[in-house]
């Protein structure tokens, strides 16, 4: 027989499962299997006149709806929960993502402060020393001085 506690999926139960889960509630359940209620069309049951038509009296109509009210709330409590997890779960990997992206960065920071500083000293030698910093006429290269000659 079903159990509504620990069902994720009531939706999905065929006739003789919802037959099943009538039957052990105490309700008749021939009506049931007569017009072919499975999972889905039980759900989609919401006004007094759906169970009205299936014979049932004003108690076990009530008693229905409770049981169905609580399946579904436990569905919906079940499926916000794992929505929940995979939720934290990608929280906690975008967190290491922007770690690793946060130390890249600083890395980075560190590079261009490294080359700045060298373009400071190049610009600061050139001033002191001009003729090992000055450039030629073939492609802008750099003519340094050879003082072994």
């Amino acid at each position: 027989m079903p159990d509504n506690n620990n069902n994720n999926n009531m939706k999905d139960y065929t006739v003789a499962q919802v037959a099943s889960w009538v039957k052990s509630l105490g309700v008749p359940n021939a009506a049931f299997v007569e017009n072919e209620v499975d999972g889905d069309l039980l759900f989609s049951c919401s006004k007094d006149d759906d169970f009205i038509h299936l014979g049932l009296t004003g108690g076990q109509i009530k008693l229905l709806q409770r049981e169905l009210g609580q399946t579904k709330f436990s569905s919906y409590k079940e499926q916000t929960e794992r929505t929940l997890e995979y939720l934290q779960q990608e929280n906690e990997d975008l967190a290491r993502e922007n770690e690793l992206l946060e130390k890249r960065n600083s890395s980075l920071e560190k590079e261009v402060d490294r080359l700045r500083k060298g373009m400071m000293y190049q610009q600061h030698a050139s001033r002191f020393f001009p003729s090992q910093y000055a450039t030629g006429s073939k492609g802008g290269k750099k003519q340094h001085n050879d003082c072994s000659k």
